[in-house]
C-alpha cells in the first residue's frame, strides 16, 4: 500500500472558481440541500473566509427556482441582525447561481442536540430569544421565514444563535401572507 495516494481535485469545485469570476477560492463542500449546496471557501480579494451557495445545476434552468434563489439572497441582504446569517455577495455566471455568506464558527442546533443530547434550559432559552429577534428583524422587512427547524438554526461557539436558510421565505408586499387553496 502507498504512503499516501494523490488526492483528487473535485471537477464541481475546479469549475466553482469560474462560477464566481476567479473572486473565491472554493476549498471543499460543507454541506447540501434540496436546492443548493453549501462550500467553505476564501474571499480572494479581502482574504477572508465565506460560505458560498450554490443552486443545484439542474434547478437552475427552471425559472420558478431561480427567482426563488434571487429572492432568498435579496431578502437575506436586506436584513441585517446579529442573529441573522449575513449575505455578502451574490452572482451569476451563464446558467450558474451562488451567493456568499458570513461564515459562522459553530454548529447548527439539530448537532448539537444530537450531540450533546438535551440542551440545558438557559442555553434553549438564549437560543430562542436570539432567533425570535432575528424573526421580528425579519417580519419588520415583510419577510416570513416560514422554515424554522433545528437545522436552520446555527448556534456559534460564543452562543450567540444565527437564523439560516430563507430558501422558502415568503415577501409580504402588503397582502394575504398566504393564497387559500395552496399548501
Amino acid at each position: 500500500m502507498s504512503a499516501s495516494a494523490p488526492r483528487r481535485i473535485d471537477p464541481a469545485i475546479t469549475a466553482l472558481r469560474h462560477v464566481t469570476g476567479g473572486r473565491y477560492s472554493v476549498m471543499h463542500r460543507v454541506g447540501e440541500g434540496g436546492m443548493a449546496n453549501v462550500y467553505y471557501a476564501l474571499h480572494i480579494p479581502l482574504d477572508c473566509p465565506v460560505v458560498i451557495k450554490v443552486m443545484h445545476p439542474h434547478l437552475a434552468s427552471e425559472s420558478q427556482f431561480r427567482s426563488r434563489f434571487e429572492m432568498e439572497a435579496r431578502a437575506i441582504a436586506q436584513l441585517e441582525h446579529v442573529n441573522i446569517l449575513q449575505v455578502y455577495d451574490y452572482g451569476k455566471e451563464g446558467e450558474a447561481l451562488y451567493f456568499a455568506m458570513e461564515l459562522v464558527d459553530g454548529a447548527d442546533a439539530e448537532r448539537l442536540v444530537k450531540t450533546n443530547g438535551a440542551l440545558q434550559p438557559e442555553i434553549v432559552a438564549n437560543i430562542f430569544y436570539g432567533i425570535a429577534n432575528g424573526l421580528y428583524q425579519a417580519h419588520l422587512h415583510n419577510i416570513i421565514h416560514r422554515d424554522i427547524k433545528l437545522s436552520n438554526i446555527i448556534v456559534k461557539k460564543d452562543g450567540v444563535a444565527k437564523l439560516a436558510d430563507f430558501g422558502i421565505a415568503k415577501m409580504d408586499d402588503g397582502g394575504k401572507l398566504t393564497q387559500t387553496n395552496r399548501i
